[in-house]
């Protein structure tokens, strides 16, 4: 169950990243 946790977290945190390149 934490796995999928972890994936949601890893988007967000890409999403946040992408975001501040931009």
């Amino acid at each position: 169950s934490s796995d999928i946790y972890r994936v949601l977290e890893s988007i967000l945190l890409e999403e946040q990243t992408s975001q501040d390149v931009e």
